[in-house]
C-alpha cells in the first residue's frame, strides 16, 4: 500500500513526517482523496469516512449527506476508489455505517422528543441538541450503535426529515452479513441483508405516539404506559435488589400488556411511519 498512496499519478498529495536530522520518513503515512483518508501505518493501513460525502464532494464540493445516496451512486464510488488501486479491494471493512432520511409530517425533534423511548428496554447513550439545530438520541450496543436525529435541522433544510442510523463499529456482526470487502457493498443481495437488520433493530425499539393528552385514555392506562416507557422499570427484573426483582415470566407477561395497551390506544402510528419510511426509501434507493 506504499508504494500505491506514493504514486503521484494516483495521488496528488502525499504526507509523512520525518526525523531531521536522521531524514528518516517516519509513520505514519497518508494521502486524501476529496473527503477520503488513506493511512498507512507500520502494522497496517486504513481508508476511512463517508462515501456518501466523497460522492457529494465529487459532484457539487458539498460535504454532507442530506440528500439521498442511490445504488447506483455507490457503485460509482467504489469503482472510483477501486481504480485507484486493486489493493482497496482486498481491505477488510471494519466499520460500516448504514442510514436512512425518512420524510415524515412532523418535525423530526418534536417525534424524537414525545415518541422514542428505549431500545431493547434501556435508555439512550447520550442525548444531544447541538445548541438548537437538532435532537439527536445515541444508543450504544456491543458491536454497533443506532442514531436518531433531526436531519433537516442539522442541514437546515426546509422539510421534515428524520435520520435513522446503524453504525458497526465491530467487525463480528459485519461478517455474519456476509460484508468483508469493498466490493461487497456493490452486491444488491448483501446490501438487502443490511437493510433487513437494520429492520430488526428498529423492530426492537419501544416507539409510542404522544399519549399524554389523549383525553379517550385512561389515568390507569397512561400510568401503565409511563412505567413501561421507563428503563426503570424494565431495569428491575432479574435484580436481587431493586424495585421488584421480578421473574422472566412476569417480564414476558408485562411486554404482552404494553403491546395490548399500545394496540388498544392505536399508538404505533409513528413506529409504523418510521418503518414504512424506511422501506419506502430503500426501494427507491436501489432502484435509482
Amino acid at each position: 500500500m506504499e508504494e500505491v498512496i506514493s504514486n503521484p499519478n494516483a495521488f496528488k498529495e502525499f504526507y509523512t513526517q520525518y526525523e531531521v536530522h536522521s531524514q528518516h520518513v517516519l509513520y505514519p503515512k497518508r494521502v486524501k482523496f476529496r473527503n477520503l483518508d488513506v493511512v498507512v501505518t507500520k502494522e497496517s493501513a486504513y481508508l476511512k469516512n463517508s462515501l456518501h460525502k466523497y460522492y457529494n464532494l465529487k459532484y457539487d464540493g458539498s460535504d454532507h449527506n442530506s440528500n439521498d445516496f442511490t445504488f447506483s451512486m455507490l457503485c460509482e464510488v467504489v469503482e472510483e476508489i477501486l481504480s485507484k488501486s486493486d489493493e482497496f479491494g482486498f481491505g477488510v471493512i471494519t466499520q460500516l455505517e448504514i442510514g436512512f432520511n425518512i420524510d415524515t409530517k412532523l418535525p423530526a425533534e418534536e417525534i424524537i422528543r414525545s415518541a422514542i423511548f428505549l431500545y431493547k428496554e434501556k435508555a439512550y447513550t447520550a442525548n444531544e441538541n447541538f445548541n438548537g439545530n437538532g435532537e439527536l438520541l445515541l444508543f450504544k450496543s456491543t458491536n454497533y450503535l443506532i442514531k436518531i436525529y433531526d436531519k433537516a435541522k442539522q442541514y437546515s433544510i426546509a422539510a421534515n426529515k428524520l435520520r435513522f442510523e446503524l453504525k458497526y463499529t465491530e467487525r463480528a456482526e459485519l461478517k455474519k452479513l456476509r460484508i468483508n470487502h469493498l466490493s461487497d457493498l456493490v452486491d444488491k443481495k448483501k446490501i438487502r441483508l443490511l437493510c433487513k437488520n437494520l429492520l430488526i433493530k428498529l423492530d426492537d425499539f419501544l416507539i409510542i405516539d404522544a399519549f399524554d393528552s389523549v383525553g379517550t385514555i385512561p389515568e390507569k392506562d397512561k400510568d401503565s404506559l409511563r412505567k413501561y416507557s421507563s428503563d426503570r422499570f424494565w431495569r428491575s427484573f432479574g435484580q436481587k435488589r431493586g424495585l421488584v426483582g421480578l421473574s422472566r415470566q412476569a417480564k414476558g407477561n408485562h411486554k404482552k400488556r404494553l403491546k395490548v395497551l399500545v394496540d388498544k390506544h392505536e399508538l404505533s402510528k409513528t413506529k409504523t411511519l418510521i418503518k414504512d419510511g424506511v422501506i419506502k426509501k430503500y426501494v427507491y434507493l436501489m432502484n435509482n
